[in-house]
């Protein structure tokens, strides 16, 4: 293990003892990365703000006592987005991104889950934003991320590209009406609709209505623990 100095996004924090905190990073070339934050409650330490929850900062971190963990040496505030904060439903929405790509994410390269939440916390701290919209966008987008991208464009049983009246939790994606099964979600052409505008990257999930990003948002998680673990997402470690 080598020093690292690096961009970071703060994810989750533990409690260790007294102003001590247990962090979880997300960084652009070294993925998910935990360290030993010392002091970081104290008002007046030199860590103090800088690495406040959902913050984009830069960290120096050094190695750790070899056990996986490093510490946070100096940290300073990049952006920072005070509407998270401020505003309830995009602090939960915060929250909630954080703690899935504290749980999923992986060492190794992350720029693409980086950016992804980079993109994400500044749109929520965006007040013309609804909060929804965005929430379904990033749990859509981290089922790419993660490798287990539903199959959207034909029916993930046999491969036809039209009559598409289901989705399919596993392996992933819509079915159609010859291949339907029990424990097969019904997915209308709406809904289809919806859930492409969702998952593709192509601006169409800022038109989605709040009710609908809501639901979407539900399954793209009912969808993520199937694949991942019905527990999703833990307290951060």
């Amino acid at each position: 293990m080598t020093w690292i100095d690096t961009a970071a996004i703060n994810v989750g924090q533990r409690h260790l003892s007294g102003a001590d905190r247990l962090v979880t990073l997300i960084t652009p070339a070294h993925g998910r990365m935990r360290a030993v934050a010392r002091g970081v409650c104290l008002p007046r330490g030199p860590l103090g703000g800088a690495l406040e929850p959902f913050g984009v900062c830069r960290v120096v971190l050094a190695p750790g006592r070899g056990d996986g963990l490093y510490r946070v040496e100096a940290a300073d505030r990049v952006r920072d987005l005070p509407a998270l904060r401020a505003d309830l439903p995009s602090m939960l929405g915060a929250g909630l991104v954080c703690a899935w790509a504290g749980a999923l994410g992986r060492e190794g390269d992350g720029r693409v889950l980086y950016r992804l939440l980079h993109h994400t916390l500044v749109g929520l701290a965006r007040p013309a934003d609804a909060v929804a919209p965005v929430v379904a966008r990033f749990l859509w987008r981290l089922t790419l991320v993660a490798g287990v991208a539903p199959e959207l464009g034909c029916c993930v049983a046999c491969r036809t590209p039209g009559d598409l009246t289901g989705f399919r939790m596993l392996p992933g994606g819509m079915v159609c009406a010859l291949c339907r099964a029990d424990g097969d979600l019904a997915m209308p052409p709406r809904g289809h609709a919806a859930l492409c505008a969702a998952a593709l990257e192509d601006g169409a999930w800022r038109s989605l209505a709040p009710d609908s990003a809501r639901r979407l948002a539900a399954l793209a998680q009912g969808y993520l623990r199937r694949h991942f673990g019905a527990d999703l997402p833990r307290r951060a470690p």
